[in-house]
């Protein structure tokens, strides 16, 4: 089968030849994909393992099962993509699109996720363990039983994120999180780790739920 791998800028092909399929082509030539227009590509259980997609266009591609560990990959166009039970153990995804993803159960150990644009991504399960999503957007995201522990979350913004049973550690960094929003503390980030956070500089990282509100409004009507 001829496969044709053109550049999202410049629309030039950057890869052509005969291949068994899309799949084939990528895998051997995972080192040489920076820029390149994989958009709406079906990649099942494709290995890209330490393969170069610097700013490459995966929007819509269905990466289910694929082997992104150790993959450079900062800037990558990420969004609406089916990424589920894949592994991006040690991945760079520095200020990556990956909007509306869908990241169930993936591996995220020890990735480089700073400045990630997330909104609205699908975290199910997911192991962050060790990540780094300093100043990452979050806002929305479904991040339910997340694996939090020893993640970066330094200026991050979770906004209306569910943080529903995930799991964290003395390490997990919350220091200038956006955690507004949150409506129940207890089904999230443990108040010691949030008020404790390390080498935080700070003592105390308001959270603004319903509670707080209606409490608020308590107090300003006693004082009248």
């Amino acid at each position: 089968m001829f496969i044709e791998i053109r550049n999202r800028y410049n629309n030039e092909a950057m890869i052509r030849g005969e291949y068994k399929d899309l799949k084939d082509a990528v895998e051997k030539n995972k080192y040489n994909l920076r820029n390149a227009d994989l958009s709406y590509a079906h990649l099942f259980n494709v290995d890209c393992l330490h393969g170069d997609l610097e700013n490459a266009d995966l929007r819509g591609a269905k990466l289910r099962g694929a082997d992104f560990r150790n993959v450079h990959a900062n800037g990558c166009n990420l969004q609406g993509a089916d990424c589920r039970d894949a592994n991006f153990d040690g991945v760079d995804l520095l200020a990556a699109n990956m909007r509306g993803g869908i990241f169930r159960e993936v591996v995220f150990g020890d990735a480089a996720m700073r400045g990630c644009d997330c909104q609205g991504a699908d975290f199910y399960e997911a192991d962050l363990s060790g990540a780094t999503l300093r100043g990452a957007n979050l806002c929305g995201c479904d991040m339910t039983r997340c694996n939090l522990k020893s993640t970066n979350l330094l200026g991050a913004n979770l906004r209306d994120a569910n943080i529903e049973g995930c799991s964290f550690n003395e390490f997990t960094n919350v220091k200038r999180t956006i955690l507004e929003g949150i409506k129940d503390l207890s089904q999230g980030i443990p108040k010691e780790h949030v008020h404790n956070a390390p080498d935080s500089g700070i003592e105390k990282v308001y959270v603004k739920t319903d509670v707080d509100m209606e409490n608020k409004k308590e107090a300003i009507n006693a004082k009248r």
